[in-house]
């Protein structure tokens, strides 16, 4: 309905344009508004009678062809190059209660991986793991957050780590599968 009513508009603007120049060409060339109205009809239709019995060779037309389709590319591809996709944005979130950090790197085979996977503090810093940090002693390792000088009380090992990166490998593939379906 309303692409009608765009199409319905702008057919009048044109009709009131063509009346607004009939106009004004009837009173600078003194003439009565009809008689202007018909040389600015037969004008108009003079100009898209030569334009359309215009006579192109035929490598001319291959010619703009070919131009506006190696335009048309570039554009495409220019829009592809500085689209960047939501997934790409994915690079922190929590699993078991333990913030993680990564980057999104892609490899020749165009997959995704998660490359410097690593915990990290709620202050951004880099968690280390530590048994003992002054008179504070713990029985297995804990994360240890440098900058806070503070134990993650969560328990965290190797295999923890390793199922956190899985998860978040899982998680990113489907966002990869979302953008990609949604195209």
């Amino acid at each position: 309905m309303i692409k009608h009513k765009k199409k319905i508009m702008a057919l009048l603007f044109t009709l009131f344009l063509n009346i607004l120049s009939s106009f004004i060409y009837a009173l600078i060339q003194k003439v009565d508004f009809f008689t202007a109205f018909k040389i600015i009809m037969k004008n108009i239709f003079n100009f898209a009678k030569n334009i359309l019995t215009f006579k192109f060779q035929l490598w001319q037309v291959l010619v703009i062809i070919f131009i506006l389709f190696f335009i048309m590319l570039i554009i495409k591809n220019n829009r592809e190059v500085n689209e960047i996709p939501d997934y790409m944005s994915y690079t922190t979130d929590f699993y078991e209660g333990i913030c993680y950090k990564w980057r999104i790197v892609r490899n020749l085979d165009d997959k995704f991986y998660l490359e410097d996977f690593r915990p990290v503090c709620d202050c951004g810093a880099e968690l280390t793991m530590k048994y003992n940090y002054k008179n504070i002693i713990h029985s297995t390792e804990k994360l240890f957050c440098v900058n806070c000088k503070k134990f993650i009380d969560y328990n965290y090992n190797y295999e923890i780590h390793n199922d956190a990166k899985l998860y978040f490998e899982n998680k990113l593939r489907k966002k990869i599968d979302c953008y990609k379906n949604s195209r």
